[in-house]
């Protein structure tokens, strides 16, 4: 179910997941609207997706999903963590249109954001 109640897509609800503006975040991640705005503007901007950039990956990119070791993480920059402070040692990657922010100790999918 969204955050009004109504129930979400039939792939929101597979994946736990709360979808707004683009963005699926994990049930423990509660970003408020305007803490969803501020974040993709900080990616958008300076390039900073393109720094994380990798072509393609071979893993479902979901959240819950672990990514493997072999993928190149980048750490969150501290604007990021200035919005959204839980995220501190946090990771993320870009691959396609899509921002992946990963939990550091299990490397499980957290939030996907559009780029």
């Amino acid at each position: 179910r969204d955050r009004d109640g109504a129930p979400g897509t039939a792939q929101q609800q597979r994946e736990g997941t709360a979808a707004e503006g683009g963005i699926r975040t994990a049930p423990s991640v509660r970003l408020s609207t305007e803490q969803r705005t501020q974040i993709r503007q900080i990616f958008t901007r300076g390039g900073l997706a393109d720094r994380a950039r990798i072509r393609s990956v071979d893993f479902n990119i979901s959240i819950g999903t672990a990514v493997p070791r072999t993928v190149n993480l980048v750490a969150l920059p501290p604007d990021i963590i200035e919005v959204y402070p839980a995220w501190r040692g946090y990771m993320f990657f870009v691959v396609g249109d899509e921002i992946v922010v990963v939990e550091p100790g299990s490397l499980r999918i957290v939030a996907i954001l559009p780029a």
